[in-house]
């Protein structure tokens, strides 16, 4: 899958179901902006992984590369928060969009010791899914649903120490 460099804190996705092949961001070092201190270089590398039910049931599912996918499949991502540098980072935030052509999964998105908050505008705002709203064709507000969310925001509760690594995960499924 093709490297592509971020320019923030977000990881980002181009997915495209029509051959039903996925690319995605992958090694994609961030500068730390968001709690990070003199001498910290954050890096998030993002893995996409195609859940798999092994023989014909979903009591039992495997991993395996993403390589192609089709509508309907559900894809688990992922990211690996490393601190390369030489400081300790507090609060660390970082973001993931969900991929086009995708939808996020309810409560998938965990991460040891972080707060997950949502957006359902491209990113702009976050807050707790509870708090979300969106405008539906007629014009009402209404709280949002996870079809909704745009994006993906974790902050991490632990400091992140220098050569430390943290994970955080979620899954979405892919629409036709």
């Amino acid at each position: 899958m093709p490297n592509e460099p971020a320019r923030t804190q977000r990881c980002c996705f181009a997915t495209t179901v029509v051959g039903a092949v996925l690319g995605c961001c992958w090694g994609v070092s961030l500068a730390s902006e968001t709690g990070a201190g003199r001498g910290s270089a954050i890096s998030v590398e993002t893995r996409a992984e195609l859940i798999v039910a092994v023989g014909g049931t979903s009591a039992e599912t495997v991993l395996v590369p993403a390589a192609h996918v089709v509508a309907g499949d559900v894809l688990s991502f992922t990211l690996e928060i490393r601190n390369n540098g030489t400081a300790s980072v507090q609060d660390y935030s970082f973001e993931s969009a969900i991929p086009e052509h995708m939808i996020y999964i309810a409560d998938s998105a965990v991460a040891p010791g972080a707060i997950v908050a949502f957006s359902v505008d491209g990113g702009n705002t976050f807050d707790e899914p509870v708090n979300l709203r969106v405008r539906s064709p007629g014009g009402e507000l209404r709280g949002a649903r996870p079809a909704d969310y745009t994006h993906i925001r974790w902050t991490l509760r632990n400091r992140l120490n220098a050569g430390s690594i943290a994970f955080a995960r979620f899954r979405a499924r892919v629409v036709g």
